[in-house]
C-alpha cells in the first residue's frame, strides 16, 4: 500500500519516500516477527517517523516547509500519534486508523484478530497490552493535533479498525467534517 501511494503521488510531481516500520519489510529481522516486541516497537516507529522529516528536509529540491506524512492502518496510528506530538509535518494524512488502539486489538477482526491471537498465545496479558497501547495512544495527544492540516480517511465497513475508533480520533482532534472522509470501503 505504501509503495502504491508513493507512486501515485510521484506521478503527480511530488517527491515521496517510504519508511518501513520496525519488523516490517526490509526491517523484518526474522521470518516471524517477535510478538513480545510488537507493541513496544511502535515507539521506535514513532521516533523514526519524526526523524524522517529532518532527513528528508535537507535533501536537494525538497521544500522543508511542505513535507507531509501519510500512514495506513497500523502506520496510520503511528501517524496519528506523530501528528499530536509536534508540528513537524506540514500535512498529516491518516488512512484506515484512528484512536483507541486497544479496542482495535481486542475487538478488530482479520489482521487485528491475528495479532490478538498471537499476543494471547505468547501469554501477554490484557493489562500488558493495555499499558503498551496507552504509551503510543493517539487519543492522548489528539488535543494537540492541528485539525486544519490533518485528514483522516476511514472505512465505513472497516472491521479491522472499527469505525468507532476513527470517530473517536476525529472528535478528539476536533477535525472539521471535511477532514474526516468516510469512504464506503472495508479495511482492504
Amino acid at each position: 500500500v505504501g509503495r502504491m501511494i508513493a507512486r501515485g503521488l510521484r506521478s503527480h510531481g511530488m517527491h515521496t519516500f517510504m519508511l518501513q516500520m520496525p519488523n516490517y519489510g526490509v526491517r523484518r529481522q526474522t521470518k516471524e516477527r517477535e510478538v513480545a516486541t510488537f507493541l513496544p516497537s511502535l515507539k521506535q516507529a514513532i521516533a523514526d517517523v519524526r526523524r524522517a522529516k529532518d532527513a528528508v528536509a535537507v535533501l536537494p529540491f525538497v521544500d522543508e516547509r511542505t513535507i507531509g506524512v501519510q500512514g495506513t492502518s497500523l502506520g496510520g496510528f503511528v501517524t496519528a500519534t506523530v501528528s499530536g506530538l509536534d508540528a513537524g509535518y506540514h500535512r498529516n494524512f491518516i488512512l484506515l486508523a484512528g484512536g483507541n488502539l486497544h479496542d482495535v486489538i481486542f475487538q478488530g477482526q482479520k489482521d487485528a484478530a491475528k495479532v490478538r491471537q498471537r499476543l494471547e498465545q505468547a501469554g501477554i496479558s490484557k493489562e500488558v497490552i493495555m499499558e503498551h497501547a496507552r504509551q503510543i495512544e493517539p487519543l492522548r495527544l489528539a488535543h494537540r493535533v492541528r485539525p486544519d492540516v490533518t485528514w483522516l480517511f476511514s472505512g465505513q465497513f472497516d472491521d479491522v479498525v472499527p469505525p468507532a475508533c476513527s470517530h473517536a480520533f476525529a472528535k478528539a482532534a476536533k477535525l472539521p467534517s471535511d477532514h474526516h472522509i468516510e469512504m464506503p470501503v472495508n479495511h482492504y
